[in-house]
């Protein structure tokens, strides 16, 4: 439940409050894989990507019989590392694509990332029908709709490399793959 409630403040932009529920769960709970992923998932939106890794490669050696339903939290980590093409080999393994609304925009920003424009577009376009299926409830969405979203619904504390993505998927960059945005690590 402190995990959970972790997550909840790092929703509401409360970071230091998330943060300290996330570390006490984590020493109240350290073997529980499922609360690994999600303190992995949080530790990645306050910055701390390395530590995040961690806790993913942890939950998945505890529990190695469900490693498909810990993959987005490791294509996440990965994709935040700037480590695309090794988020989309994880995230290729996720059977299940609309297990996050939005999962595919990730997928879509990593082949951006490294100019693999068929994939991108493929994946965005897998995004934009979620989007309006599970957000929009089947309404006509534009892509500053569904990046919008994104922007609102990634707790994000710093910066993320979804940023130059985002900005091209919202016609503000004529450049298909300006230079990768560094996460800022938060110590």
């Amino acid at each position: 439940s402190l995990a959970v409630l972790g997550r909840t403040f790092l929703y509401l932009g409360d970071y230091e409050k998330s943060e300290h529920l996330l570390r006490k769960s984590l020493k109240m709970n350290p073997n529980d894989a499922d609360n690994l992923i999600l303190i992995s998932n949080c530790l990645v939106w306050l910055g701390h990507i390395e530590e995040a890794e961690q806790l993913y490669d942890k939950a998945r050696n505890l529990n190695p019989l469900n490693p498909e339903a810990y993959l987005p939290a490791g294509m996440l980590v990965y994709f935040e590392k700037g480590e695309f093409e090794k988020a989309i080999e994880v995230g290729e393994k996720v059977s299940n694509l609309s297990i996050w609304t939005d999962f595919t925009a990730f997928l879509s920003a990593a082949y951006y990332h490294i100019s693999r424009y068929d994939q991108m577009k493929s994946y965005w376009e897998k995004y934009l029908k979620l989007f309006s299926r599970n957000i929009k409830q089947g309404k006509t969405i534009t892509n500053q709709d569904a990046v919008a979203w994104q922007k609102e619904v990634n707790p994000y504390k710093s910066k993320s490399n979804l940023e130059p993505f985002w900005e091209f998927m919202n016609g503000n960059s004529s450049e298909p793959n300006p230079k990768m945005v560094p996460t800022k690590k938060i110590n």
